[in-house]
């Protein structure tokens, strides 16, 4: 189908606080991969892209389910970043 991104809600119609913190490193990371602990939204989302595109990256050197195991993690860091950047601060939090 074609501009069908996400199987769920897209990350403006989400609902719920942003998280705190960025997710850990993902099974198929490479260990050692430094994750952004701090809570700047901007470098929350740099993080988060970055780690999506080593992702995608090491998927194209893989094969069967490791290939589809990076694919999955790239496809949920974006998410991530894009509810993150999407997402309006909720004004009853004020």
């Amino acid at each position: 189908m074609k501009g069908f991104l996400y199987p769920g809600k897209s990350p403006l119609k989400q609902q719920g606080p942003i998280p705190e913190k960025n997710p850990d490193l993902m099974k198929g990371e490479m260990e050692g991969t430094w994750v952004y602990k701090g809570k700047d939204k901007n470098e929350r989302i740099i993080d988060l892209e970055d780690r999506a595109e080593f992702a995608s990256s090491d998927a194209e050197g893989a094969e069967g389910k490791e290939k589809k195991k990076h694919l999955a993690n790239a496809k949920k860091l974006q998410h991530e970043a894009d509810i993150i950047r999407n997402r309006k601060p909720d004004k009853k939090q004020k």
